[in-house]
């Protein structure tokens, strides 16, 4: 009694899942190696045929070997490692390719999040610099808090005319000095009214690109990459280290590419293997059995062309593999009870 017969149509669909997913992986490889696109379409369908083929040639070798026909398994076998190897190389070119590619993208954006963070962290210290010289300008200088600029330059200017006007006369006496002296004075107020300015607008902007940074970087996530992590956590279960080494995480890494791009090959062989083992292991064909010993006593008699030609056909279904003899009487089976149910 076969236990699994239940479950082979799901075997079937895993099998054609797998395969699928095979060679959608391969197909994008595969187009992705040139960047002349016919080179790469054509590249692409190459290997996309042989991931299909590796998927399901060996339920011809097995059919094959079950036959003893040792010519043909030969040859089939010899299909199944080339198809097999180019299969496999596809499948650990596009895993490590599709590993290389996220791994890449979650350090260019952690890059960028690094550097607002950075960017931040100089903005607040040149900020904390600005205060404390504004601060150190208030304390030396207290009337700059309140002063104007504008306000002691009209006295400035009214300061330099008389001073001027001083200078004019036959000589610069005690009030021309004394003006002289409230000219400077002025002046140096002015530059320090001045510095306090650049020093409040310069904090001002540095607020506000803080604050803009701040806003970017808190819509930013930092990005873990799910191989990485995975490489990371295995190699540490290995090594016994809450923090291997690169060299560690890499092999690690990559060994896991190719335990996936192993299954990637495997899986569609294994589960079509399963869902196909009762038509290629001798199942429930009794047309095609029967159909040498039909002909073989019907050889002994008159018959006519039509019959002949019926035994034609079913010596030839008997020399067709048996999942394909098993296939065409499900489907001969299907059709009867179809017409049962429009009769």
């Amino acid at each position: 009694m076969d236990t699994l017969a239940p479950f082979r149509k799901y075997f079937r669909i895993a099998a054609l899942a797998c395969t699928v997913a095979s060679a959608g992986l391969t197909a994008w490889f595969g187009i992705n190696q040139s960047p002349y696109f016919v080179l790469a379409i054509l590249l692409a369908l190459f290997l996309v045929a042989c991931s299909i083929a590796s998927d399901y040639i060996n339920l011809f070798v097995v059919d094959a070997w079950r036959k003893r026909d040792w010519g043909t398994l030969g040859i089939l076998s010899m299909g199944a490692v080339f198809v097999f190897s180019l299969n496999l190389m596809s499948n650990l070119g596009s895993v490590g390719w599709q590993k290389e590619v996220t791994s890449t993208a979650a350090r260019v954006h952690n890059t960028k999040v690094e550097d607002i963070r950075d960017g931040i962290a100089s903005n607040e210290s040149t900020l904390a610099v600005l205060r404390k010289q504004l601060a150190s300008l208030h304390t030396q200088n207290g009337w700059a808090a309140s002063a104007k600029a504008d306000a002691l330059r009209e006295v400035l200017k009214e300061k330099q005319a008389a001073a001027d006007r001083e200078a004019g006369r036959v000589r610069c006496g005690p009030k021309c000095e004394a003006l002289k002296a409230d000219v400077m004075s002025l002046q140096a107020r002015i530059g320090t009214i001045e510095q306090r300015d650049s020093l409040t607008a310069r904090i001002a902007a540095t607020e506000r690109a803080i604050a803009t940074a701040r806003a970017k970087f808190e819509s930013k996530e930092v990005k873990v990459d799910a191989g990485n992590a995975q490489a990371g956590f295995f190699a540490s279960l290995v090594a016994m280290d809450l923090q291997p080494s690169d060299t560690a995480q890499t092999w690690t890494s990559r060994g896991m590419s190719a335990l996936l791009a192993f299954g990637l090959c495997l899986a569609p062989m294994l589960f079509s293997l399963l869902g196909w083992r009762e038509a290629i292991g001798g199942g429930t064909t009794t047309h095609a059995t029967t159909a040498p010993a039909v002909a073989r006593e019907t050889t002994h008699h008159d018959v006519t062309p039509l019959h002949r030609q019926e035994i034609v056909v079913m010596e030839r279904q008997a020399s067709e593999p048996e999942w394909m003899q098993a296939l065409r009487s499900g489907l001969h089976n299907l059709d009867g009870r179809l017409h049962q149910r429009t009769a």
